[in-house]
């Protein structure tokens, strides 16, 4: 006779995903796959299979007081927003899109016709994101003199009044802090 305890819900627990495969309803994480992926048919059979996979690899944590088709669900979801956050970060330029006609092309589509404009907007604003990154490892005494020289075109003189320093001591702050932006921006550069 076989044991009730809990290595026995797990056996009977594994019966059930066998069941769940056989039956079909491994077809219906297929369906709401294709949903989140926005029928992308391709997408959706790989994240059901690596569904399969962890849970098969997790199998020890599953309660077989639970529903298995919930449990499988839910992994199969977290799969897809973890792959959606990653796909956020580093976004391919084969990755489809709709332009406003409706029609579906990818981001090389883009730059494809030599529009250099979107082109240059990207890197502008690469190296703004760059800039920002820098001035934010910057001392902030450093910071604030380079903004009111830089941004608010003060000279000198206004500085050292509106700080309560000396002229000598804006200058020096000033050479500090364009030198450690550009060590910070040739880092950058060097990382990427």
């Amino acid at each position: 006779m076989r044991s009730r305890g809990r290595n026995g819900q797990k056996e009977s627990s594994f019966v059930s995903l066998q069941e769940f495969i056989e039956s079909g309803r491994i077809g219906n994480a297929l369906h709401f796959a294709c949903r989140l992926t926005g029928g992308n048919l391709e997408e959706s059979r790989e994240l059901v299979q690596e569904t399969c996979y962890r849970v098969l690899w997790h199998w020890e944590h599953y309660d077989p007081r639970q529903s298995l088709d919930g449990w499988f669900f839910t992994i199969l979801k977290n799969i897809f927003r973890d792959s959606r956050r990653n796909t956020e970060r580093h976004l391919s330029l084969d990755h489809p899109m709709t332009d406003v006609d409706g029609e579906r092309l990818s981001h090389a589509d883009l730059f494809a016709d030599g529009n250099s404009d979107i082109l240059e907007h990207l890197e502008k604003k690469e190296a703004v994101a760059g800039v920002r990154h820098a001035l934010k490892r910057i001392r902030p005494f450093h910071r604030q003199v380079l903004k009111l020289r830089a941004l608010d075109r003060c000279s000198y003189e206004e500085i050292a009044h509106a700080e309560d320093i000396p002229v000598g001591t804006v200058r020096s702050r000033l050479f500090r802090a364009r030198k450690t932006i550009q060590k910070r921006l040739g880092q950058m550069a060097v990382a990427s």
